[in-house]
């Protein structure tokens, strides 16, 4: 494994950073306006739009805007990341943004190895953006980017989505797998002009289920503070500005929720947490790495929820099913695979405020059928979302792709 950044001493896991001979000026320069998506609207004199729809930094600190992260595929010191890479007989990558140069990648691996390009977002097949927020201009070349503020048809968005295809026809159909862990971006890649050609499966994420257990719930709520009998729902909050995460939304439903439930608990982890203002009974863990300690505040809650407006397959509602709780979010992207209505958690139409506070109130309000849920909960993950079943796809995956592209040379 090759990564930008290691969070263990892993001997497999290699971190690989490019030294300052590898990069020249324009590639980093180029990288400097892709990070700061501002800077490229102001030296393009692109029109300025409402602050809502403002351009983003890829900082969160200094995050305006509705929107994130945006990358038109470009990066430095890719020459010396391909020297660096081991021997392999196949080459998958996950989420590669500002760590690999599509062009130099592509132009430099593409049909010599076989590549299995694991899709985390939308991306690989759009002018830039990770998440389009319904736009679906990637559908058609991209330009009039709303996430870049612009009212160019040829702005960076269009320029990258044309790079992109002129890459990716470079590259033999039976040379590039895109894998995408949910049926919903599995289909948007499918059906996306860039990858259409390319054979697309759907292997879930897997969490590990013996980390990510059910722990007795009076010890866990006893450890954090909370009392046996009162209901408390758990929810993450890593940014509070971005559109797509929902908080806005959640937040409404949860002041709704406690004026009708006085003894209503809030479990809060990430790392928006000290920024988030509620009154009494609520618990901020702050980021949390340890397994053990989340599977506590898992086990401790009796519904985890999730609003996000758009997302793929998140691993904290794994998680949340692998403890036994059950998850109640919108029926948007790849949160339906998991959420299976009535047997798992509750699905709600998207950004129905009010359907989201019933749909957690109706679960607080009965133990029974929750009771039930939460074994089903950790069954669904047993069975389809564990490590072990995850690794055994991949590894039938690699074994196929290898033979039929030694078949084909």
């Amino acid at each position: 494994m090759v990564v930008c950044q290691a969070r263990d001493s892993d001997e497999k896991v290699l971190t690989f950073a490019p030294t300052l001979q590898s990069t020249n000026l324009a590639f980093r320069f180029r990288r400097y306006l892709e990070r700061h998506v501002k800077v490229i609207r102001d030296a393009l004199r692109l029109p300025r739009l409402r602050s809502q729809t403002a351009p983003l930094p890829h900082d969160d600190s200094l995050q305006p805007s509705a929107y994130e992260l945006f990358w038109g595929g470009r990066c430095c010191g890719t020459d010396e990341l391909i020297r660096f890479l081991p021997d392999a007989d196949i080459v998958n990558l996950h989420w590669v943004s500002q760590f690999l140069d599509l062009p130099k990648f592509f132009y430099t691996i593409g049909g010599k190895l076989p590549i299995v390009w694991t899709l985390h977002d939308m991306n690989a097949f759009t002018g830039g953006c990770h998440y389009d927020i319904g736009c679906r201009k990637y559908l058609d070349g991209c330009g009039k980017c709303p996430q870049l503020g612009s009212n160019l048809r040829d702005d960076p968005s269009r320029v990258a989505w044309l790079l992109k295809q002129k890459i990716y026809s470079s590259v033999p159909s039976h040379a590039l797998h895109i894998v995408t862990p949910s049926t919903w971006l599995g289909r948007l890649a499918a059906q996306s002009p860039l990858l259409s050609r390319f054979a697309v499966s759907v292997i879930h994420n897997g969490v590990d289920t013996e980390a990510f257990a059910p722990r007795d719930k009076a010890f866990s709520r006893s450890i954090l503070g909370i009392p046996a009998e009162d209901p408390v729902i758990l929810f993450l909050a890593d940014t509070l500005r971005n559109k797509r995460k929902g908080y806005t939304l959640l937040s409404q439903a949860i002041r709704d929720l406690k004026e009708e439930r006085p003894l209503l608990w809030i479990l809060n982890v990430g790392k928006a947490s000290e920024r988030i203002q509620f009154t009494r009974r609520f618990i901020s863990l702050g980021e949390v790495f340890n397994e053990r300690l989340l599977s506590l505040a898992y086990s401790a809650s009796d519904v985890f929820v999730i609003p996000s407006l758009q997302d793929n397959l998140p691993n904290v509602m794994l998680e949340s099913l692998a403890c036994g709780t059950p998850v109640v979010g919108f029926k948007v992207g790849g949160i339906p695979d998991a959420i299976k209505p009535g047997r798992t958690g509750l699905l709600v139409p998207v950004g129905d405020t009010g359907a989201l506070k019933e749909a957690v109130a109706s679960l607080l309000d009965d133990a029974s059928p929750r009771r039930k849920m939460a074994d089903t909960c950790r069954q669904v993950a047993i069975q389809e979302f564990n490590l072990t079943v995850q690794g055994a796809k991949y590894a039938k995956l690699y074994e196929t792709l290898c033979e039929a592209f030694r078949c084909t040379r």
